[in-house]
């Protein structure tokens, strides 16, 4: 598997959306994910390329000089469990301590809204080394708890 950061917007924009269809659990609202297809084009992504093409793919975010967010993650059906989302969130990390970064976060559904999904999302991020900060349903809106992890980034 190989991981590389990608820069033409189109192609970004292209590839987030093949992904975000491909995980409808995950990705099911329309009007969600024409703004993270949007979203993409200006942030940095890193891709993971398998036998068989793009495996994953992951979108950063500059949110101050000392954090970076992990706007959106997702890795093909058939190739969860293999290592892939893990590389993509080394990467970056790698990516962010480079830039200074001392901190990196992320959002995903909070667990006050059962989802075996986004349950097993979590524990993703736990097993990555991130840390649950905080649940809140003002960010996403009445009704979508979101959780707030952070790591801090060691040299």
């Amino acid at each position: 598997m190989k991981v590389e950061l990608i820069e033409g917007a189109d192609d970004k924009a292209a590839l987030c959306k093949t992904m975000l269809s491909a995980l409808p659990a995950w990705f099911g609202d329309e009007e969600t994910n024409l703004e993270y297809i949007e979203d993409v084009r200006s942030r940095m992504m890193f891709v993971a390329y398998g036998p068989d093409g793009v495996a994953g793919l992951l979108s950063l975010s500059k949110m101050t000089d000392s954090t970076y967010d992990i706007h959106v993650l997702g890795v093909m059906p058939a190739q969860h469990r293999q290592g892939i989302g893990r590389a993509l969130v080394d990467a970056a990390k790698k990516y962010a301590r480079a830039q200074g970064a001392v901190f990196i976060t992320v959002k995903t559904l909070g667990p006050s809204m059962e989802n075996a999904e986004y349950a097993a999302t979590r524990t993703f991020y736990r097993a990555t080394g991130f840390s649950p900060l905080e649940e809140n349903n003002e960010i996403w809106g009445e009704g979508v708890p979101c959780l707030i992890f952070c790591q801090a980034l060691r040299s």
